[in-house]
């Protein structure tokens, strides 16, 4: 059976070998760190050992976001925990995050202190890379491994240096975040080769060419480093280095394709697998020749490595007999890691195309062009991106426009149809949602599948996330989510291939939002209700300590009540406006008396309320205020767009990135109870149903004024600071074509259906 090396805590005896069959008696349980990606060297992302979450105490009214730890870049690594450390004078329970901007911070887990920050480096900028995959900087971006035994973080740092990009492994000691062990250490390597970026019969390391994804992964005092591509920007190959944790001495050197190029090992994030004898697991991407096996290159495969003195050896292998059309369809192995099935001699793994592999790391079935010589493949999703979790017989993945899904391993077999799956699903693109596992043994009520997933897709782009908890035996019970009071809980934007980290009652959850998110069981009973202070500007005059306001027509006004922090605000105003932001500015204002509700809940749950009464006089005021706003589709963040900043009448108009030129820019005229009109900024004029037609889908063009309804449009608001735009002369909403998210897409018409391409928002320039 395979065996899996345990990581042992520093203030505890060297646990050596856990058998994968192990398993927690029902009701019985140890507190755990999370020391490595994913939990453990099985990869399984669970947490048998949580005792405070369960399916009855996680849901909206107890759980929630607590506060949220604020670093200096995103976070593309799993956070890590460790119990009882010594630090700062006391023994406390630490939170360790990396992040993108070549910064480790120390925080107290429990209270969100900040104990010590270091700075590695100046990171790589994306640019310099042409890299839209990391987006910003390039600095850490795998997830560092601890050595508890020894007090020490291992990670790895991308660093700009006069223009040079270098990688280095750095030995942090995680009471202090001071280097350990003569490091940092510069990462170099070659191997005998006639490949890419061959000369003279050697291959050598290139670092400008490299991405470190993979976890960094600590098996029997060897720290290894596996690499990648940026983009498959070639030529590049899939490196595998091992430096002894003592001395940061490189003792073994691997390359997956010395002969040819590619091979890329990036999993999605994930580290590696060992067994008890040291043999690790890998799973390869991408290749460039079909003879590779032939002349010792394992692009597209799942590998057995061996370690022996300074070299690592391939014992075993499988490939897809259908490699080369993975290679061709960018629908290669590796997007995910694999994990371990306890109990088994196997291991599971993914890809790009959404199939699963299960294979016997006694006889992994090498290359058949017939036919795969493995012990299962399924079509288990649509395509699988990062680390699918494995508890109590159960994998569970969350796959590219998929819902999350339960799948049963039985009898030495998935069950290829699943067991359970959520209502919600991903959407299309090139990731999926990132899972982890809590629960108390195999005690009843306790075991939650805990799942972080885009809003949009994130190729390419920074977008919105929300965080699920699921009862792990049904996943159509939905327990709670960010979603459920997204002004307490929301943790802002998505980052790709992070599992949430569960342990001792708390859920952190890394981000593209410079923070890290930490979720628990809401602080009950001692809480009183919070005074809320009104504040009042009108058309820019000083700030007053108001409640009520009367304001003639068209003046701007704007809301906001003391500074309370810790909390979270909505509003709540007429026709449907709301907000969620402390202080709103430029409100619309209706004729007569607007009453606009502020609420704030503290970090208690307990809510208090502030009404603020603004009465216009003196004519129709409008729910947009006259002046030049940017118009941007709530649903793809894209403006309404003047191509070329044309000045031709009947020119289509389209959806573009907003870039705020002067073709974006549209001059809002009130003609009177919410009417408007809309003149384009660059060539003077108005935004019109093209032919004033009615029919559904008519094309949204420019015209010069004409005094026609099919120039007019209503304005109606539909909440979140949005609004419906309805043509005066057909009653059909202004619309992208067919709920596009590709830039140039058309602007249209269609009958109002309450759908987010109908929705826009005015941001004023």
């Amino acid at each position: 059976m395979l065996r899996i090396t345990a990581l042992a805590r520093h203030t505890t005896a060297l646990l050596g070998v856990v058998s994968l069959m192990l398993s927690l008696q029902p009701g019985t349980s140890i507190a755990q760190s999370v020391l490595t990606q994913h939990n453990d060297l099985s990869r399984s992302g669970a947490n048998p050992n949580e005792t405070i979450l369960t399916t009855s105490n996680v849901n909206e009214s107890s759980f929630g976001r607590l506060f949220s730890l604020s670093i200096d870049g995103f976070t593309y690594a799993q956070p890590l925990y460790d119990r009882g450390v010594s630090i700062s004078g006391g023994t406390h329970n630490v939170l360790y995050v990396a992040t993108a901007h070549d910064s480790v911070y120390a925080f107290d887990a429990d209270s969100g202190a900040e104990y010590w920050h270091v700075s590695l480096g100046t990171p790589v900028p994306s640019s310099v890379i042409n890299t839209q995959n990391i987006l910003v900087e390039v600095g850490i971006i795998s997830t560092p491994v601890i050595d508890s035994s020894t007090g020490t973080l291992y990670v790895v740092a991308k660093t700009y240096e006069s223009k040079v990009q270098i990688f280095r492994l750095h030995a942090l000691d995680i009471d202090t975040g001071a280097e350990k062990f003569g490091g940092p250490v510069e990462i170099a390597a070659s191997v005998s080769g006639s490949g890419q970026q061959s000369s003279g019969g050697q291959v050598p390391f290139v670092a400008s060419q490299e991405n470190q994804r993979a976890a960094v992964t600590l098996v029997n005092g060897i720290v290894y480093l596996a690499f990648a591509s940026h983009e498959d920007y070639s030529p590049y190959h899939g490196w595998l280095l091992g430096y002894k944790a003592s001395n940061l001495q490189q003792v073994q050197v691997y390359n997956v394709t010395p002969n040819s190029g590619e091979g890329a090992i990036w999993m999605g994030g994930q580290g590696l697998l060992a067994d008890s004898s040291n043999n690790l697991y890998l799973i390869s991407a991408n290749s460039t020749q079909t003879s590779e096996n032939a002349a010792g290159d394992y692009g597209e495969s799942f590998l057995k490595l061996v370690p022996s003195g300074t070299t690592l050896s391939v014992a075993d292998y499988f490939k897809p007999n259908d490699y080369d059309r993975l290679n061709a369809n960018d629908t290669d192995l590796g997007s995910t890691g694999a994990f371990a099935i306890p109990g088994t001699s196997y291991i599971a793994g993914g890809s790009k195309s959404g199939m699963l592999y299960v294979v016997d790391t006694n006889n992994m079935g090498k290359l058949n062009t017939s036919s795969d010589q493995v012990v299962q493949e399924f079509q288990a999703d649509n395509g699988l991106w990062g680390s699918p979790a494995f508890f109590n017989n159960t994998m569970y993945i969350w796959g590219v426009n998929e819902p999350l899904k339960a799948y049963q391993f039985s009898g030495g077999h998935f069950n290829t149809s699943p067991s359970s799956q959520s209502a919600y699903s991903t959407p299309g693109g090139t990731t999926s949602g990132s899972v982890s596992v809590s629960s108390n043994g195999t005690t009843a009520g306790t075991a939650i599948v805990w799942a972080t997933a885009p809003t949009a897709d994130p190729d390419h782009s920074t977008v919105g996330g929300n965080m699920y908890a699921y009862d792990a035996t049904n996943l159509g019970t939905l327990l709670w989510s960010t979603a459920q009071n997204s002004s307490r809980d929301s943790y802002g934007s998505y980052a790709k291939f992070v599992a949430p980290t569960i342990a001792d009652g708390k859920v952190y959850v890394g981000t593209d939002s410079e923070q890290v998110a930490v979720y628990g069981l809401l602080p009950g009973g001692g809480c009183t209700a919070t005074v809320i202070t009104p504040y009042l500007q009108v058309n820019g005059a000083a700030w007053q300590q108001v409640a009520s306001a009367t304001v003639a027509s068209g003046s701007t006004v704007n809301l906001g009540p003391q500074p309370l922090t810790g909390g979270s605000w909505s509003w709540t105003g007429p026709n449907g406006f709301n907000s969620t932001s402390r202080q709103i500015n430029s409100i619309p204002l209706s004729s007569g008396t607007n009453t606009y509700i502020a609420a704030y809940t503290n970090p208690c749950g307990s809510k208090s309320t502030q009404t603020f009464a603004v009465t216009v006089t003196g004519g129709s005021g409008s729910l947009i205020p006259n002046g030049t706003f940017v118009i941007t589709s709530v649903h793809s963040g894209q403006a309404i767009d003047d191509p070329g900043f044309s000045t031709k009448s009947g020119q289509d108009m389209q959806q573009y990135t907003v870039n705020n030129g002067t073709n974006q820019q549209w001059n809002v005229t009130n003609l009177g109870n919410n009417v408007i009109t809309i003149t384009n900024v660059a060539s003077g004029q108005l935004l019109e149903v093209t032919g004033a037609s009615k029919a559904n889908s008519a094309l949204v063009d420019q015209m010069p004024a004409n005094g026609k309804s099919n120039q007019e449009w209503n304005v109606i608001s539909v909440g979140a600071g949005a609004f419906e735009l309805t043509n005066v002369n057909s009653g059909q909403a202004l619309d992208v074509d067919g709920g596009g998210t590709t830039v140039g897409e058309a602007i249209d018409q269609y009958p109002y259906q309450g759908t987010s391409w109908q929705k826009w928002i005015f941001t004023r320039h």
